[in-house]
Parts: structure tokens; sequence; C-alpha cells
């Protein structure tokens, strides 16, 4: 299909037939003109623009075989413009550009072709975008010629990516053959990442227009994210000193093709106190009726001190020289509703992850060794586990296999009755640390549990809106063929004067260890839920101060009341194999409330608002009797269904968030331990966002079971274009009598395509003994990769494996 050739002329159009050749017409424009050919959508669209310009145009044109055309699709450029015509060319004078996609070139004078798609330009300037990292590639000639709608060579050529004329630094050559290489597909559109080719002659590299070196004459390959390597850190990374960390792309560093949905690199660091190199990769594919998923991470160290240091109260921890890790996480979707996941983690020390990945350690998946499998279709679902334990001196239990099933909001009797049920089985084996000297393993022992619910659902009509009634019954049963004596139990859960409510009975004589020999728990409980909504507007309410253009207060109150009974099983009888053996407290009542509030507004330009919260408040409480089952080393914690989970402690909580603008918001959070009289956790923060320029975080935190009062201030100000200095403190004011945790301070010059960082820390935990460092990091734009500071040693960042 031909591509018609359109041109605008504001100013009007003269027509002329040439002298020479009554065939051929000329088009004179002494205005603006604008011409464009090809769909505007498409990636070959192809526009010119100049002050002046004559068109020429004839009815008896045959398309020339274009010897440069070797690429597999290029779009026929020769078009009717009417009357039978055809645009043959252009000539261009004055602020001309010629654009194509991402390519654009700006001249003095061009001359266009449209029949063999070819043109000559004086004083040329071609601009494209590396779209990967954002930066632009300029090539200033001082002629170009258009071989193809692919080809271009240019003449006397300076290339950069500074937006001024005279650069800080170039690469010229006196021929500079450019030929774009990016898959299209028939239409035209891009397929592909896009891909240049170059050719040099007499090269040379210049330094604010004075040569330092020349080139031999060569070729090269540009592409998006071509470059293998993808980041550099340079800084002192924790105890193993100074270094630098470095990722690359495996692919593309092996010189072999990228498999579809497929990811990997490699990283390869060095420090003063050892070196690290790993791999690592993810991959997502369909094939058929498979979709499948997963990542993959192998990593190895030499450790040269041998040691782990982890803050004041666990320093100079013995290690080994040569430690590792590998792990395979693969998870995928079959036909009939099954889906499959497998994990296999092999450490070579317990402390391997804390040292090197902190991050994962933190927040990151259980390391774990497992065949899952699930089939679920609509409110059903049946599963499989078969996990292992490779990794001896973690804490874990195993499965060999267990089997479940689970049935979940039933309906009963024309909706009257709604069902919830769950059944697992299967052989469990219990194995703690082995490197704890008084190690506990159980045997391969059976375990039967189900649990079962029964709800009546209910509404009643309310002066404030329909109030959601759900009284409800309970059952569970659990049953084991092996439980711990009282060695295991000891050293499972503590001492003797740790666990007094158990050996107090023992030593004393007034229990034997036999009395708690017990094979099944039976758990019983009846209560009732309650919920309701109701909302109210208030629409005289308009406040420019605070952003406030109507209001709606929306109150959800919520209650939940519950009576239990339970056989006679303490926690510390029983392999802590999950939380079905050691969370589910025996406890006689208890009363949960909670009320939650939204005040929300409209906010946004005239015409396109959009209703957001403009403060949440949400208070809560809980009592629950039998205080002899209290978790005293947990914060307290309810869970409105599956109350057996949580933990029986008394408390009042209050989350609180304040939207003050869109830029500014009021953070707080508390939870107040009835129980013990005191605090558990405190939060107060404030975060600030004035783009471009400032944005910070500043935040007090009270932790009642460390005795800890954490301040917290970061700051990222933009002095001008050229300046910014970010700054980061943390102070505890109450750990022994006031430590500063860490200090930061980072000021970064912007020059030309390229950043540079200078950064001053202080830090308890990861900087070394002097507790100070210094860090000089340099980075070209568009590689955000690159980063002053370790990067194994932010503990405020979360893991992306899980």
């Amino acid at each position: 299909v031909t591509q018609p050739v359109h041109f605008e002329a504001p100013g009007g159009v003269t027509i002329e037939k040439d002298p020479k050749d009554p065939r051929q017409r000329l088009a004179i424009v002494k205005g603006k003109v604008y011409i464009s050919q090809g769909a505007n959508d498409s990636d070959d669209f192809l526009e010119l623009r100049a002050d002046s310009a004559v068109i020429f145009s004839r009815d008896d044109v045959k398309r020339d075989e274009d010897p440069y055309e070797k690429v597999p699709y290029a779009p026929p450029i020769i078009g009717l413009s009417g009357g039978g015509e055809t645009v043959t060319g252009a000539y261009l004078e004055g602020d001309v550009i010629i654009s194509r996609g991402a390519r654009k070139m700006t001249g003095r004078s061009a001359f266009y072709d449209f029949v063999n798609e070819r043109a000559v330009i004086l004083e040329p300037v071609f601009r494209t975008i590396q779209e990967q990292r954002n930066i632009p590639i300029y090539i200033r000639a001082a002629r170009a010629r258009v071989l193809s709608p692919r080809e271009m060579k240019f003449y006397d050529a300076v290339v950069s990516t500074s937006d001024f004329k005279t650069p800080t630094y170039d690469l010229g050559a006196r021929e500079v053959l450019l030929r774009d290489e990016t898959p299209y597909d028939s239409e035209g559109e891009q397929i592909g990442p896009r891909r240049y080719s170059t050719r040099y002659k007499r090269g040379r590299f210049d330094i604010r227009g004075f040569p330092v070196a020349y080139l031999f004459d060569g070729t090269s390959t540009f592409e998006e994210g071509h470059t293998a390597l993808r980041k550099v850190v340079m800084g002192r990374m924790g105890r193993l000193g100074y270094g630098a960390e470095t990722e690359w792309h495996l692919f593309r560093l092996l010189g072999l093709v990228k498999p579809e949905g497929v990811n990997a690199r490699l990283q390869a660091s060095g420090y003063q106190k050892g070196a690290l190199l790993g791999v690592t990769g993810d991959y997502e594919r369909e094939e058929g009726d498979r979709n499948y998923s997963g990542y993959f991470r192998a990593t190895g160290v030499y450790d040269v001190p041998a040691e782990d240091d982890f803050g004041d109260e666990r320093r100079d921890i013995d290690a080994q020289h040569y430690r590792g890790r590998l792990l395979a996480r693969h998870k995928e979707f079959l036909p009939h509703d099954w889906q499959i996941q497998a994990e296999l983690s092999l450490l070579s020390d317990v402390n391997f992850l804390e040292q090197f990945f902190p991050d994962e350690f933190w927040t990151g998946k259980e390391q774990e060794n497992l065949i899952y499998a699930k089939k679920q279709r609509d409110n059903w679902a049946i599963s499989a586990l078969l996990k292992t334990k490779l990794n001896r001196f973690l804490t874990q239990t195993e499965s060999y296999p267990e089997a479940a099933g689970y049935l979940v909001g039933e309906s009963l009797f024309d909706d009257l009755f709604t069902y919830y049920g769950e059944a697992r089985l299967g052989g469990l084996r219990y194995s703690d640390n082995a490197e704890n000297r008084h190690r506990v393993r159980s045997d391969i022992l059976a375990r039967f549990d189900t649990r079962h619910e029964l709800d009546l659902p209910l509404e009643v009509t309310t002066p404030a809106g329909p109030l959601n009634i759900v009284p409800y019954a309970m059952g569970r049963f659990t049953t084991w063929s092996e439980v711990p004596d009282e060695r295991d139990a000891v050293l499972t859960y503590g001492t003797p004067k740790e666990f007094n409510y158990l050996n107090r009975q023992v030593i004393r004589g007034r229990r034997t260890w036999d009395d708690y020999d017990d094979h099944y728990r039976l758990l019983g409980e009846g209560g009732v839920r309650m919920n309701m909504t109701f909302w109210k507007m208030y629409d005289a309410v308009e406040s420019r101060l605070w952003n406030v253009h109507r209001l709606k207060h929306i109150v959800t109150p919520e209650l939940v009341a519950f009576g239990r009974a339970s056989s006679d099983v303490e926690p510390y009888e029983l392999y802590p194999l999950s939380p079905i053996e050691t969370d589910i407290a025996r406890m006689d009542a208890g009363i949960y409330a909670a009320l939650r509030q939204r005040l929300q507004t409209k906010r946004g330009p005239e015409g396109n608002q959009k209703t957001v919260d403009w403060m949440r408040l949400d208070i809560a409480g809980a009592y629950f009797h039998d205080p002899d089952q209290k978790l005293l080393h947990e914060l307290p914690r309810f869970f409105m269904t599956n109350t057996e989970y949580g933990n029986p402690r008394s408390f009042l909580s209050m989350d609180y968030a304040w939207n003050i603008s869109d830029s500014v918001a009021l953070l707080s959070d508390m939870i107040y331990d009835m129980d013990n009289g005191r605090c558990s956790t405190v939060n107060v923060g404030v975060a600030v966002r004035r783009d471009p320029r400032l944005s910070y975080y500043t935040s007090l935190r009270y932790i009642g079971e460390l005795d800890s009062s954490v301040g917290t201030i970061g700051v990222k100000y933009k002095i001008n274009k050229k300046y910014t200095i970010e700054a980061f403190e943390q102070y505890d004011f109450s750990y022994d009598h006031g430590v500063n945790l860490g200090s930061r301070v980072s000021i970064i010059r912007k020059f030309p395509r390229w950043h540079v960082g200078v950064t001053f820390q202080y830090d308890r935990r990861y900087v070394g003994d002097d507790e100070f460092g210094f860090m000089l990091a340099l980075w070209p734009q568009g590689v955000p990769e690159a980063r002053i500071g370790g990067i194994r040693t932010n503990l405020l960042n979360t893991s992306e494996d899980n």
C-alpha cells in the first residue's frame, strides 16, 4: 500500500510548471511548510518542517531499486497528492527539521527525494533517545546523506550526549555511517529493542574540542540496554571494608541470545577483606497451557576475616572462609485449576544471609525445600505439601507429606447458614537448630487437625443503617501420635524457672509428666460478630487552606464477643510444629471492639476531582479472660476470624493518618498493653514531598519491650540545577542513655551527563571499628543502578525474594 504525502502551507502556495520538463510541476512555499507521510501512530511516520520549500510533483514516476535497502521491511513512501500526480521531492530551507519516529535531524537546508527515499542535509544535527537510559545521542556534521529510510552517512561528524554545540567530550570522525537495525513488523511498528550499527573512519576522542586520542577505523553496535554493565557501587561494604560491587547482564556478557522471558545477571565484587561472585535470574513464560515463573540465586563468597559482627552484643562470631548460597523458586499454573510450587535452598552457615543479604534475612521468605501442589476452584481447594530440611542449622518442621482440604463460605439451607471447614492430615517432624548442643528432634509423627465453623448471618434495620449480626459456633479437633518428653519440652521452651506453671506442678509432686501426655485436643467456641457502616455528607464544607471540598464522614463500628472451652493441653506439651500447636491459647472468654472512621473529600483540578481520604482514625480494644495463657514476649494481636490464632493480651490500639495536602501527611499509631500497664509501641511521623526540590520524613518511635525511643529524619533538597544534598539521621534517646545509631550526608554535583557524589557516614553497625566512612562516586546520567554506599547495609529496604 502506497503512503500518501501531505503538506500544509498556511502562507499560501504558488504553482508553476517546470520550463525544462512539462510533466513536472513546482509548488513554491515562501512561508512555513509542513510535510508528512505515513500513519501518524507508526514508528516510521515521516515529518518535514522548514521556513520555505519547493515541492516537486509529476505523473510518470517509477520507483528505482534501492541498492541500500536490505532490511526486512521498508514502507513505500511514494504518495499520491491528488490529481493523479506523485510528489517526487522537496527542497527545504531555513530551520529544517526531518523526523522519523524517535530519530530527529535538523539542518540549514535539505533536499528530500521521496521516490528513492534519499536526502542531502547541510549542517545537520541528528538526535535520538536511548530509551532505556533516557539520555540523548547527538551527531553533528558538516553535511549528511540519507541513503535509505534506515541508513545515514555523516561527514566531518561529532558524536556526543551533550545538548551543547561544543560538548565537554565527544567522538569525532571523518565519516560516520549509521544504520537503524531495529526490527519492525509489516505495519511499521517496532517489535524489538532499538538497535543501531555504526561504521566510522579516521576517528578521534576529543575533550573540549582538543583531540586526546586517535582511533582506527572500526564498527560498533548500539542497542537499548546493549551494554553488559548494569550496576556499579563503590564504597565501604560493612566489615569487608572498601570495595566495588558490579552487576552485569549475563547473556550479553557471554555473547548469548537471551531467551524470551528470561533475565540473568552476574554479580562480581571485590573488597579489602573478601570477594563475592554470584548469578541471579528470573523468568516468566507461557507455553501452551503452561504458565510459569520463578527466580534463582547462586552466590559464593571468600571471607578473609571469617568472623561475623552484628552490633555491640554480637561480635566476633566464628565463620568459615568459603561461604555461599543456592536458591531456586518455581511456580506454575497447570490445566484443570492446578498449580504447583517448588523451592530449593542451601546455605553454607546460619549467619550467611544476615551478614551478606540483610534485607532478605529480615523481610524475605523463609528458606525452605519443598514441593507444594494445590487445586482451587470456586470456594474449595485441596493441597499437598512435601517439605524436607536441608539446612541443618535452621529450626523447621518437615512434611512427609501433608494433605489438606478447604471449603470457604458454603451456603446452607438457602443462605440461612454459612459453613467454613478445613482439615489436614500428614506425617510431620520437628527439628530445631542442629548447632544447639541440646538438639531437639522428633520422630516422624502423624497429625490430624480439622476445624469447622457455622455462621448465621443476620441483618437488622436500624435508623443509622443495616446492622450485620453473625452468631457463630466453631469446633476444632487435633490429634498427634507423639508428644515431647520432659527433656525435649524444657530444651524447646526454656528452663524450669522460665516455665513456672509447668515445673511448679512437676517439681512439687502435684503432677507427674505423664499427666501431660495427652495426644489430642478439643476446642469449642461460640460467639457473635457485629458490624455496620453509616455515613453523612457535609456539602457546605469548603477550605482552600486545607484543600477540602465537601466532606463525607464514614463510621464503621465492629464488635466480637466469644466464649471458649478446650481440653487441658498446654503449649509446652507439644512440639511447635506450626501455629496450630503453639498459638492456640486456652482462655474462657474475650471481647473485641473497634471504631473505624474516615473523613473523605474531593481533590484535584476542576472537572477531574477524585475522592481521597483526608483523615483516618481507627481505635480498637480487647479484653481476654484467663491471664495464665498470656504470651508475654509478643505484641497483642487479634483476628476477627480464626480468633484462636491471636495473642490473648488485653490491649488498646490507635491508628491515625491525616493527609494534610497532596504532599504532606501525618502518620501515627499506638498499642497499649493493659496486662503489663505500658505502651508496647508508639509511632508519630510526618512525610513531606515538595516536588521538585524538597522531600523529607521525620518520626519518633518507642518500643517498650526494648526500652527504645528512636528518632529518624531523612531529607533530600535540590539546592539548584547542579547541586543536591541528602541527609539521614537516626538517634535512640533511651538506649544506653542516648546512642547515635547512624548519620549520613551526601552532596551530589551534576555535570553534563555525569554525576559526582561525596558521602560522609557514621554507622554503629556497618562502617567499622572507627564507625566513620567516606565515599566518592561517579556515574553517568541514566544509570540509576549506580549509587553511593554499600548496597547490603540498608535495613529500611524490603526483599523481593518472597
